[in-house]
């Protein structure tokens, strides 16, 4: 289809609606415009705080998510009263541990509005899950993935120098295991 079929389909596409506009209006009032039952989001790839157009990417039809977004659609959710709760489908998601602090504080802000917070993975880390486990229910696949790594400690060996210094350690034995 070429440009100028393009546009004039637009344009009769437009005069139409217009045209039925002052018809479908009585309609509207009568029934409202009712919430959806559930509110879907697709969180993947990066999470920026906010929106900052730059150069060329402003006029580019994909945006980034942000956290701004998401609070406002978290925040329509919880007011709208024919809204059940929200499903978070949740991909590759780049985020720091601030960003995945103020998700946690936004399904925690649902939660306590009454609203359902359902979250589907495919695989999750350790990070993002800590952000995600306050939500009603977490979902993953049979094949999916849940990569829980311990926290990486360094240690300084010092022992000679404490007992040069005096130092003797005290050891308390709580169980059989431990």
């Amino acid at each position: 289809m070429t440009g100028a079929m393009r546009l004039l389909s637009r344009l009769v596409w437009n005069l139409l609606c217009a045209a039925t506009w002052p018809l479908r209006l009585p309609l509207r009032a009568a029934f409202g415009h009712r919430a959806p039952a559930w509110v879907a989001l697709r969180l993947h790839g990066p999470l920026e705080d906010y929106a900052t157009p730059r150069g060329w990417r402003r006029f580019s039809r994909r945006r980034t998510l942000t956290l701004a977004d998401l609070r406002d659609v978290f925040e329509r959710a919880a007011r709208a009263p024919g809204c059940r709760g929200l499903v978070l489908r949740v991909g590759h998601l780049q985020a720091s541990l601030a960003q995945l602090d103020a998700l946690a504080g936004l399904v925690a802000s649902a939660r306590a509005s009454g609203k359902e917070v359902v979250v589907w993975a495919e695989a999750l880390d350790g990070r993002t899950y800590a952000a995600l486990c306050g939500a009603s229910r977490l979902h993953l696949p049979p094949g999916g993935s849940l990569e829980l790594t311990g926290v990486a400690a360094e240690l300084t060996a010092a022992g000679a120098a404490l007992s040069r210094a005096g130092v003797r350690p005290e050891f308390f034995r709580r169980e059989e295991h431990k």
